[in-house]
């Protein structure tokens, strides 16, 4: 039967020629093009059971949402008053926001307000600080009330500033803070993981204890961790077992000099199997010059760090230069560049270091990201890294075995490390983005 026949039987079929109908129909009206400019007119269609319409209006504000994404369902719940468009350059507010964290272990987040068009010379910062007991809940309306703030200045210069109401909940009254912790933050994490199948199986343990202080003078960090790691292969019928483990403690106390300059010391306890390190032991006062006041961290930041130090160290097996222990002394300097901008982000590191006794024995890396917002909806990223190892005094005498290399238990001799990616996105559609429906979770 051919092509053409067989559509004319169907056709004649009324149950399939009254589907065809009420399809094409439901795809007609679907397609149906709604015209909608926020400077032109104000166009609307419900949805039945949704809390949010589809609904654009000319008198409202070009809203770009530059903020993590897990917050951005809430924010255009919460503020349907604005038009939410997905590329910066029809905005007339562009929102961005980040975060660092604080010493109790909550967040502090900015959120920066740039007017764009007629709004161009308004920039503003707000700052939320949230605690480390909040619950996403709680922190989500924080942020969400932060922002209703900031949009204030900007209705204010429409005539929707009459539709505006400012209320203030609570009272102020000033109280000094007592804290029975004295800024001290304390974590306490475990995980463990089991799996295998017919010839292979796999069991890890791993845990970790921290205690950090962090005011605006000192910042006090004292972690310990361990990993435990034994697997099992089975190759013709015989068993081969490996067991792996790492432990470690790390220290620091920085004590901050000015707007620009801290000082510190760092120490540490190292064992680990993989590296053929029994223990390790180091000790490095540190020196750090940020160009940019430290106030400015969220948004830009160029640190120069310089770290003399001593490790002394005792292997599990000799080293191939006939080592089982030793004592060295080593310099490192770094420079890191770090920038958050409405064109996107950029970030690099170099660093290199070496061993007194040796100057051959050295090592220089260099690290990137950028993350570049181009024009209509394109977005370009970029992270990579490359190393230049000569510095790996810790390697075991003698040849690794077939196991070692393929099992990844023994470090091995290496010259260089690279890391590349590249990411390259692409938005088109409609402009506007404000419509949220949570349905099927997705």
């Amino acid at each position: 039967m051919t092509l053409e026949n067989l559509i004319k039987k169907l056709t004649q079929n009324k149950w399939v020629r009254n589907g065809l109908l009420v399809t094409s129909a439901l795809i007609a009206l679907d397609a149906a093009p709604v015209y909608a400019h926020p400077h032109k007119h104000r166009t609307e269609s419900t949805l039945t059971d949704t809390t949010i319409s589809d609904t654009i209006s000319e008198e409202s504000l070009n809203v770009y949402l530059d903020v993590y994404r897990s917050y951005q369902n809430s924010i255009k719940t919460s503020i349907p008053f604005v038009n939410y468009v997905r590329d910066p350059d029809l905005a007339d507010i562009h929102i961005r926001m980040s975060s660092q964290r604080t010493g109790g272990g909550g967040r502090e987040y900015l959120i920066e307000f740039n007017g764009l068009q007629e709004y161009e010379s308004m920039d503003q910062i707000l700052t939320y600080t949230s605690e480390n007991i909040e619950t996403r809940a709680t922190r989500r309306r924080g942020l969400v009330n932060m922002i209703k703030v900031g949009l204030v200045p900007y209705f204010a210069t429409t005539h929707l500033a009459d539709n505006i109401g400012i209320t203030f909940e609570g009272d102020i009254e000033p109280v000094e803070i007592v804290d029975e912790w004295d800024s001290w933050v304390f974590n306490i994490n475990g995980e463990g993981s089991l799996s295998g199948e017919e010839s292979r199986s796999r069991g890890s343990l791993a845990g970790s204890i921290s205690a950090d202080r962090v005011t605006s003078d000192w910042k006090i960090s004292q972690s310990v961790s361990s990993m435990f790691d034994r697997r099992v292969y089975t190759l013709d019928d015989e068993a081969t077992s490996n067991i792996s483990s790492r432990y470690s403690y790390r220290g620091f106390l920085v004590k901050s000099l000015g707007d620009h300059f801290s000082v510190g010391f760092f120490n540490s306890l190292n064992s680990s199997t993989y590296s053929n390190t029994n223990l390790s032991l180091e000790f490095s006062p540190a020196f750090e010059f940020n160009i940019f006041p430290y106030s400015e961290s969220s948004n830009r930041q160029f640190r120069i760090t310089y770290t003399p130090g001593y490790e002394g160290v005792r292997y599990d097996e000799e080293t191939i230069y006939g080592k089982m222990s030793e004592n060295l002394f080593k310099q490192e300097l770094a420079t890191t560049f770090e920038m958050e901008e409405l064109w996107g982000s950029a970030g690099t590191t170099l660093r290199g270091s070496h061993y007194f006794h040796d100057l051959d024995k050295n090592r220089i890396e260099l690290d990137g990201n950028l993350s570049l917002r181009l024009s209509g909806g394109i977005s370009l990223t970029f992270r990579g890294g490359i190393s230049r190892i000569h510095d790996q005094l810790s390697l075991s005498k003698g040849d690794a075995s077939d196991e070692d290399i393929l099992l990844n238990i023994r470090q091995l001799a290496t010259q260089y490390e690279y890391n590349v990616s590249l990411g390259l996105r692409y938005t088109f559609g409609s402009v506007y983005s404000h419509v949220v429906n949570p349905r099927f979770g997705i």
